[in-house]
């Protein structure tokens, strides 16, 4: 107890009051850093929290991004349906129109029609760069169709080189065989030195033959649209001889006489309106002579002469007749062959032509496929490039046709010169 000073007891009470406040110290130490600890734990879940809620968010955007790509598929499969749709009624459209087209020429070119003024124009009188132009203009705008609604597939450059290559296959075969086969057809007409001499000889005779008709004509002209003229001039000479001199016939004989008449002056007078003071060539004199049936106005001369008894200067005037009817058939046979010479000739240069146009178009157009489909997406100049390079390589085959169809229909409607008169040739 005697210890037990007041000095000590304060001791004491200051010691408790240090231990008092170093534990408060290290109270408050430990509370921070639990404080800390819950904070940084705190944090490290709100992380964890926002990266779920992340992609929790992200899991819950994809639902409406879902919608926007199946919006975008429903959009291209209508836009294809309706390009399909539209193709279709185009296809189907074109497709009439071709056969309606088809069915009308056809029924113009038949042998029935071919005397009105369209058939008449297509198959012989009528231009043919003019039926060449409309070819090309009408497969253009069919390329340029197509193209557009994606039936020719611009778009692929492999298919587009494939095809221009094919073309380009098609044409070395193509203008070698035209060309060759025109050839052949004029080398027939060669013929060896003698052969031309009797030939040359034998159109001598011919003109002295006519010359001889004219007391007044002493030598026919070289010119053919002269030499026509001369003809033509002497048959309705001798049709006014015929007439004078058969004006107190009988009425069965003066009606057949002035039928015959009529028909040989009809037939000058339609040559002679077709050369109408030009100078025109070799085929435009061929067109208005191949409309006379020759065969049968002989055939009508020969019955007058046989049928009847008609006066002596009568009779010599249908025999003229019919001699003057005989040279217009040989003169227009004649001219087939020359005008035959002078259009495959002409043909085989314009097959040569535009085989090589159409052959350099395709390169082209080969060329700019030939890295893809060209830059700048399917614009309206790519298809015109593709549409016009198609035109261009169907311009051989567009000239072959315009040529080919007359030369066929002239062969055709002079195929048998004489007595006979075939369906293809009557007027």
């Amino acid at each position: 107890m005697t210890d037990d000073t007041p000095d000590r007891r304060r001791d004491r009470i200051e010691r408790r009051r240090t231990g008092s406040a170093d534990r408060a110290a290290d109270g408050d130490d430990a509370g921070r850093d639990s404080d800390a600890d819950s904070g940084g734990n705190a944090d490290s879940d709100a992380n964890r929290g926002s990266n779920v809620a992340a992609d929790g968010g992200g899991a819950g955007d994809a639902p409406p991004d879902a919608p926007e790509v199946s919006a975008s598929a429903r959009d291209a499969l209508s836009l294809l349906g309706r390009a399909a749709s539209v193709a279709v009624q185009f296809l189907r459209v074109f497709a009439r129109v071709v056969f309606i087209g088809v069915t009308v020429v056809a029924g113009f070119l038949s042998e029935g029609e071919r005397d009105g003024p369209f058939a008449n124009w297509f198959l012989l009188s009528g231009s043919r760069w003019a039926i060449i132009g409309a070819l090309e203009v009408a497969f253009f705008i069919a390329a340029l169709g197509l193209a557009f609604v994606n039936v020719i597939g611009v778009q692929n450059s492999g298919f587009v080189s494939t095809m221009f290559s094919t073309i380009i296959a098609g044409l070395f075969s193509f203008v070698p065989i035209v060309i060759t086969v025109n050839s052949l057809a004029m080398s027939s007409l060669s013929e060896s030195l003698a052969g031309i001499t009797e030939r040359i000889d034998n159109v001598a005779d011919f003109r002295e033959q006519i010359a001889a008709l004219d007391p007044e004509l002493h030598v026919t002209p070289t010119n053919p649209a002269a030499f026509v003229e001369v003809v033509t001039q002497l048959l309705v000479d001798a049709a006014d001889d015929v007439e004078a001199a058969a004006a107190d016939l009988d009425d069965p004989a003066d009606r057949e006489v002035a039928a015959l008449l009529s028909r040989s002056r009809g037939t000058a007078r339609a040559i002679r309106e077709a050369l109408d003071g030009r100078n025109p060539a070799v085929f435009d004199l061929l067109v208005p002579m191949m409309r006379q049936d020759y065969a049968e106005y002989v055939n009508r001369t020969r019955s007058a002469k046989l049928r009847h008894d008609l006066p002596a200067d009568a009779d010599a005037g249908v025999a003229e007749l019919q001699k003057l009817l005989t040279v217009l058939d040989v003169t227009r046979h004649y001219f087939k062959t020359m005008y035959l010479q002078q259009e495959l000739a002409n043909l085989s240069r314009l097959i040569a032509y535009s085989g090589m146009a159409a052959f350099v178009g395709s390169v082209m157009v080969i060329m700019v496929f030939a890295g893809g489909f060209p830059p700048g997406g399917p614009a309206t100049p790519v298809l015109l490039l593709v549409a016009v390079g198609l035109t261009v390589a169907f311009l051989p085959f567009a000239i072959l046709f315009a040529y080919v169809v007359r030369i066929a229909t002239v062969i055709k409607r002079t195929s048998a010169p004489g007595a006979f008169t075939p369906n293809g040739e009557q007027p």
